[in-house]
């Protein structure tokens, strides 16, 4: 079978587990902590400030959580994308193919990460250009989703520009 349909079924697949837990309205922050309890293991978003260049998220899975990292500078509608496509590699389960010991992501456990240790984690971590396009597919259906049921368009940025798309 082909790199890119076994992409797309595991994007299907982890939007499909989720799915009865997309609340309406629309909210992240909830969906988030049903995903967490789901899965019986806590999800803690991480606002943090990361090094210059094209990164903008990071998940880690250390002993008892997983971190998701988004750019504390980030707009809310890229704060949005950048943590439904970090779940996406945390539901696809992506860490099994980023070839990097847990001990390293085990260091990393503190609520503040410096850009220094992001750095350092990234720099060992090998990503895949399928796995990074499942994962940013994954984050945009999840907020296509998201937004469809948010019913009329709310007044943010996002709203707005969700409601012009439909």
């Amino acid at each position: 079978m082909p790199k890119q349909t076994l992409a797309r079924r595991q994007v299907r697949a982890a939007l499909h587990s989720i799915d009865e837990l997309i609340p309406v309205p629309w909210d992240l922050e909830l969906l988030v902590s049903r995903i967490a309890e789901q899965r019986g293991r806590p999800i803690r978003l991480l606002a943090t400030e990361f090094p210059v260049g094209d990164v903008s998220g990071l998940w880690m899975p250390v002993e008892g959580a997983d971190l998701i990292c988004y750019d504390r500078e980030a707009s809310p509608a890229v704060r949005e994308q950048t943590i439904g496509h970090e779940l996406g590699h945390l539901l696809m389960n992506h860490l099994e193919d980023r070839r990097t010991g847990p001990s390293v992501a085990d260091q990393l456990a503190a609520v503040e990460v410096s850009p220094a240790l992001i750095e350092r984690f990234l720099a060992r971590t090998a990503y895949e250009t399928d796995i990074e396009a499942a994962a940013e597919e994954f984050g945009t259906r999840l907020l296509q989703a998201g937004h469809r049921r948010r019913g009329a368009a709310g007044s943010d940025a996002l709203g707005r520009l969700t409601g012009s798309l439909r």
